[in-house]
């Protein structure tokens, strides 16, 4: 696991357990500071998603690319 996917899950955990302990103590900023703190380890996660996808395709693009160079040199 790299350190922006441990960020990412740290900020998600944190948050999330911020929250509930202000909602069970009954303090509004503290639900919320971890409600947004949770949001943003989630938002975290999905352009760590699209990173990964785009490196995907990436990836086939390149195979893609040499298979056509294999194909012309012949």
């Amino acid at each position: 696991m790299n350190k922006d996917k441990i960020k990412r899950k740290t900020n998600e955990v944190v948050g999330e357990a911020r929250a509930h302990t202000g909602q069970a103590a009954g303090s509004d900023s503290m639900e919320a500071k971890g409600k947004a703190q949770a949001a943003k380890g989630k938002a975290q996660s999905a352009v760590g998603t699209l990173k990964d996808k785009a490196a995907d395709v990436k990836d086939k693009v390149g195979d893609v690319k040499d298979k056509v160079k294999s194909a012309v040199k012949r």
